[in-house]
């Protein structure tokens, strides 16, 4: 049968015909995004663990998991029980367990050049966050340290990569069928979730998604399923592992309170938390974005209120154009990064500030924001706007470049003397001799006695895995108070270093959780605290032996 002549022109409406050199793009040139991702990474590997002590908090949960069986449900267990079998094997080797965070950074590159090659429409949409990904120093940066953001980005990307694939189906017509097919994504929901809390995002996403787009029989299957997969694992976690609690409950009490530090102060009420949402936009979209790209200083403390306002519009009015126009791809992402965000600032006290919370949905912003500019230059209504996109592309990855290449030399001269043996080269004098003084108690205090430390993880990791006991708020400030703190825990050595509160500059000032508590033990019974070492003249660190009989 012949077709009309005028059936081929219908669909030149498809946006490819105005990127006719991203259609041409072959899908083996994915090798070649992979290849340089990990030469990047490669080039910006950070041997060190961080001084906010986070990344090695992972490392010490996955050791108490060996060692006592100890369930590590707090920040999420998915990561920690992959460095479970690595750790058993390797110990405490940070070069393989940093070497793993970048293949999960690679892996999630690899993703998202899929995802590009499948979402035909949307090709320069996805180049443009795939760029900012591959030469973002911050991601570069995490790529070789032991949180659990390098896997959570690897998750990230598998969940558009099956989206891009899912979405090209027709709704399933019966409810085998529609099992079969959300399994994976309910799988992947759990896995999300275990590994980081704010991972609940991705199936409130589906959800909304699915309800948004008419399926609802499916939306509610997926709910099913997820519930599924995740009540017989909370169930052999409690009988197994004695771990009881729910994943979320540990660190969900914390997010509530008004001040962590302060939990005298009570949990916040509704005015609270809309706050904590306006004052978290701003910090987050203006801020930490523009310092992640290299529009700002990473010391900058400068916020644009009118920034945050922009991004949310571009998040939220590319949901609506994407939903309108049938590209159920773009909109899932945009609910994914809106659920994503608007959860994550509700729920975080300010004073958190870590650029790492917004990091890993950048990329996504970024493909919004020309998924967007793509579909306004389609409607040939604003012709400037194809040009426009290349230039503000263009000034992303020049600034972003920029960023990246500017911390170049201080990475590959770290990765040089680490290599040569100086495991310390990097840090500042304070951590050097904190470390020092965590490597001699832990060979010169018996292995029962009970070790205090303001950063205990980071102690345990340098002192080949002895347990330390933290001390992360000072106790009341006198003297009887501060004593029962430690005969509670029945703590008799305990490590006092002057770690800098400006972890980036000296300023004389430092950290006096253990001071304090010390000074008020001192001024009623100087007796009960002895001087046993020093290290270090400027930026020292004392270890002390406390009498804590009664």
């Amino acid at each position: 049968m012949s077709q009309r002549p005028s059936s081929t022109p219908v669909k030149e409406a498809t946006p490819m015909h105005r990127y006719k050199w991203l259609s041409a793009i072959p899908p083996r040139m994915g090798w070649w995004v992979v290849g340089f991702t990990a030469l990047l990474a490669f080039l910006h590997f950070d041997p060190k663990v961080s001084i906010g002590g986070d990344d090695s908090a992972y490392i010490y949960r996955t050791l108490l998991f060996l060692k006592k069986g100890q369930f590590p449900s707090f920040q999420g267990p998915l990561y920690p029980l992959i460095l479970t079998p690595f750790v058993a094997l390797f110990g405490l080797n940070l070069m393989v367990l940093k070497a793993l965070s970048m293949v999960f950074t690679v892996g999630a590159a690899g993703l998202t050049w899929l995802t590009l090659i499948a979402h035909k429409e949307r090709r320069f949409a996805w180049l443009a966050a795939l760029l900012i990904f591959i030469t973002n120093y911050s991601i570069l940066t995490f790529a070789s340290l032991t949180y659990s953001e390098a896997l959570y980005m690897l998750l990230q990307a598998l969940l558009f990569a099956w989206a891009a694939r899912f979405v090209r189906l027709s709704p399933a017509k019966d409810w085998r069928s529609a099992t079969g097919r959300l399994l994976p994504l309910a799988a992947l929901n759990v896995f999300m979730f275990l590994a980081r809390n704010i991972g609940l995002a991705s199936l409130v996403a589906g959800v909304v998604w699915l309800a948004f787009s008419r399926r609802l029989r499916e939306a509610l299957l997926l709910m099913g399923l997820v519930t599924a997969i995740y009540v017989p694992f909370h169930g052999i976690k409690s009988v197994i592992f004695k771990e009881k609690s729910a994943q979320i409950s540990e660190q969900g009490k914390g997010l509530l309170l008004k001040d962590p530090y302060k939990p005298e102060l009570g949990t916040e009420d509704a005015a609270g938390f809309f706050n904590r949402f306006l004052d978290n936009s701003v910090l987050y979209f203006s801020k930490r974005t523009l310092q992640m790209l290299g529009f700002l200083p990473e010391t900058s403390t400068r916020k644009f209120p009118f920034l945050a306002t922009i991004v949310w519009l571009i998040i939220l009015g590319a949901i609506g154009v994407h939903l309108k126009n049938k590209d159920p791809l773009s909109a899932f992402v945009g609910i994914y990064v809106a659920v994503f965000c608007g959860l994550t600032f509700i729920v975080l006290q300010t004073r958190w500030d870590q650029e790492r919370l917004i990091m890993v949905v950048v990329p996504y912003i970024v493909f919004l924001l020309f998924s967007l500019g793509q579909w306004v230059s389609e409607t040939k209504r604003l012709p400037i706007v194809r040009p426009l996109m290349t230039v503000v592309l263009g000034i992303l990855l020049l600034v972003n470049v920029g960023r990246t290449l500017s911390h170049m030399d201080k990475h590959i001269t770290l990765l040089r003397k680490t290599f040569a043996g100086d495991l310390l080269y990097g840090f500042t004098p304070d951590l050097v001799n904190f470390i020092r003084m965590s490597q001699y108690a832990a060979k010169n205090v018996p292995e029962s006695a009970i070790i205090v430390s303001r950063k205990p993880t980071i102690s345990s990791i340098y002192a080949g895995g002895r347990e330390f006991e933290g001390m992360y708020v000072s106790p009341p400030a006198d003297p009887d108070s501060c004593l029962n703190w430690f005969r509670k825990r029945k703590a008799e050595y305990v490590i006092d270093a002057r770690l800098r509160q400006n972890p980036y500059k000296f300023t004389g000032q430092y950290i006096t959780t253990i001071t304090f508590a010390l000074y008020y033990i001192q001024t009623k019974y100087p007796e009960k605290i002895r001087l046993l070492h020093q290290i270090g003249q400027s930026e020292e660190a004392y270890l002390y032996q406390l009498d804590i009989r009664e």
